[in-house]
């Protein structure tokens, strides 16, 4: 019975281990979400009153989270690939934020001409109904 509650008991703690780390690396990934979508104002705010730490784990713990069977696949470690790649999404969603602002800016010249012909035609059916009457 006691060898039981033993086998038990390293089982729930190498689970309550996973569960704090997929819940360290999905803190992290919102505190990543959130730095990336701040504006340069509030980011560089931040930056200046705010200090970095890290945590550090032990190489084993860190190889036992790196697994691919989908079952720790939240818990792996980011490798500086992975963080390529995401900064290359960040590149490219940056590059088309841009083109938005471009379209948007350009939307926003055409719906001033729009108003502007919009005022005159109403004028002149201004002209027109006082001319009826």
């Amino acid at each position: 019975f006691n060898a039981m509650i033993a086998f038990i008991s390293e089982d729930f703690a190498t689970i309550l281990d996973d569960k704090n780390a997929i819940l360290a690396r999905e803190k992290a990934d919102m505190m990543l979400d959130l730095y990336c979508g701040m504006s340069k104002i509030l980011l560089e705010e931040t930056e200046k009153s705010n200090m970095w730490t890290y945590k550090l784990y032990r190489k084993t713990d860190l190889d036992d989270m790196d697994t691919d069977d989908g079952e720790n696949a939240n818990a792996r470690r980011a490798t500086k690939e992975s963080i390529m790649r995401l900064n290359a999404k960040v590149n490219d969603l940056k590059a088309s934020n841009e083109e938005l602002k471009a379209s948007n800016d350009s939307m926003s010249v055409k719906v001033s001409e729009l108003k502007e012909s919009n005022e005159s035609l109403h004028a002149k059916f201004d002209e027109l109904d006082s001319l009826v009457r």
